[in-house]
């Protein structure tokens, strides 16, 4: 298994395990009656088997994004990692208005 399958493989695994806690909050929190809606259902196990299996999807696709937008060069196989070069320069021109913002190189070819 490559690197970036490695990264981010672990990542998604890592958004799916945040889902599985916000669903868990979720129900322990009966958010909105919706816990005590799905433990009072006919369908409890596939509703909760849905609820976790699509949070997961996004939680998963959102961490992956996430973490692939602020990679390090070292991540790719071919060394064209993101770097967050263009969020780095937005956020410095945020925080210094004053000053030109740092040159970012663009890696599409």
């Amino acid at each position: 298994m490559s690197k970036l399958h490695r990264f981010l493989l672990t990542h998604a695994l890592i958004g799916f395990g945040i889902a599985v806690v916000f669903v868990g909050l979720i129900f322990a929190l009966d958010l909105a009656g919706l816990g005590s809606l799905i433990l009072r259902s006919d369908v409890e196990v596939l509703a909760i088997f849905m609820l976790i299996y699509f949070m997961g999807l996004t939680f998963a696709s959102v961490q992956m994004a996430f973490a692939l937008l602020l990679a390090s060069k070292d991540v790719a196989d071919d060394g064209r990692g993101g770097g967050g070069g263009r969020l780095r320069a937005i956020l410095q021109a945020l925080a210094y208005p004053g000053r030109e913002p740092a040159p970012v190189r663009s890696t599409a070819r």
